[in-house]
């Protein structure tokens, strides 16, 4: 999830350990965990990232139903297209909420999912 321009919280799993050596390979990268103080701060926390997920998440329902527009109109061209800038994203998002592990989280992201599959056909 965003945090600022530069700044992105990441899950401490070995997935996001491989993503910042990747982003290492561009630019700077500075890795530091944090531990929550309290159980209370700890729930915030997770309240934070999983509200930053699920804004991606409406942003590419969004996107999944202009695209399914294109699709219904016969626009080929333009669905192609889209969905070839889509999936990137898609499938990163999709590597952020199962390193989350929220069902919630995973449930609208295959509802997501089958939209963009139902494009492809």
């Amino acid at each position: 999830m965003q945090h600022t321009e530069s700044v992105y919280l990441l899950p401490w799993t070995p997935n996001a350990n491989l993503e910042a050596l990747k982003l290492a390979e561009v630019g700077k990268v500075y890795v530091w965990y944090a531990k929550a103080s309290d159980e209370a701060q700890a729930a915030d926390l997770t309240r934070e990232y999983d509200a930053g997920l699920h804004k991606k998440l409406v942003e590419q329902e969004e996107r999944a139903i202009r695209i399914l527009g294109h699709a219904k109109d016969n626009h080929d061209k333009r669905v192609e297209s889209m969905l070839e800038h889509t999936w990137p994203v898609f499938n990163g998002l999709a590597r952020a909420v199962a390193a989350r592990g929220s069902v919630e989280l995973a449930q609208y992201m295959d509802a997501i999912r089958t939209v963009l599959l139902l494009c492809t056909k």
